[in-house]
């Protein structure tokens, strides 16, 4: 393949890995960051972890999230 076709492609492909990048990437960046701030003060903390698997709640949730998943695995 020519050194032009190359980036030929390489060109049309940026407007997708844009797209890519701004609403998916992002997004889950922020997630992750966030994750670790506490609410109200913003100090990085570790609570919102311990908060969810301590809490029988979340750990339900979780569980049940799993079993889903296996049992689509499964069929």
């Amino acid at each position: 393949m020519l050194q032009s076709e190359k980036r030929k492609y390489l060109v049309l492909l940026l407007p997708f890995a844009l797209l890519i990048l701004l609403f998916e990437m992002m997004p889950l960046a922020n997630i992750f960051i966030n994750s670790f701030l506490e609410p109200g003060t913003g100090g990085i903390t570790l609570s919102n972890f311990t908060t969810i698997f301590t809490s029988d709640y979340y750990l339900m949730s979780i569980q049940n999230s799993l079993f889903v998943c296996k049992r689509q695995i499964i069929r």
